[in-house]
């Protein structure tokens, strides 16, 4: 992760699955951060609407970096559980909005929630668990 900043940097990991469902797009603030996607057409399922697995992808990378964010940490941060609330549909053409918050932090875990967004209306709502990467784990993937 990067220092806090307004400008969205890419997410990178342009190689892995990632790659393959982006480009996604995030920026640190503070203890959290931010994500943003816009819908293409490889995005959407037979109804013009975001495919879900996408949504629980962008959804996971939301959570997982503000889990992150908030220990200072920029690596792989590995989901224990996930679990998501499909509330709205997001369509092509539309930008698609993440964010987070860290609800406790453990030794070894950290319990993440968050919501996607398309400019005021909920898309999915989740709430998360993370290991926590252990003392001198690197920091960059």
């Amino acid at each position: 992760m990067q220092s806090a900043s307004d400008e969205f940097v890419s997410f990178g990991q342009l190689d892995t699955f990632i790659g393959l469902v982006g480009p996604i797009y995030y920026r640190v603030l503070g203890d959290r951060t931010e994500t943003k996607l816009l819908l293409e057409r490889r995005h959407v399922n037979p109804m013009g609407s975001a495919h879900g697995g996408l949504l629980m992808t962008v959804m996971d990378i939301t959570l997982g970096s503000t889990a992150g964010a908030s220990v200072g940490f920029g690596g792989v941060y590995p989901t224990v559980q996930l679990s998501c609330s499909f509330l709205a549909a997001a369509m092509m053409g539309e930008e698609l909005r993440g964010e987070a918050e860290v609800q406790r932090m453990t030794k070894t875990l950290a319990f993440v929630s968050g919501r996607l967004m398309v400019n005021d209306r909920v898309i999915m709502i989740a709430s998360s668990v993370f290991r926590n990467p252990p003392p001198g784990a690197p920091s960059k993937v």
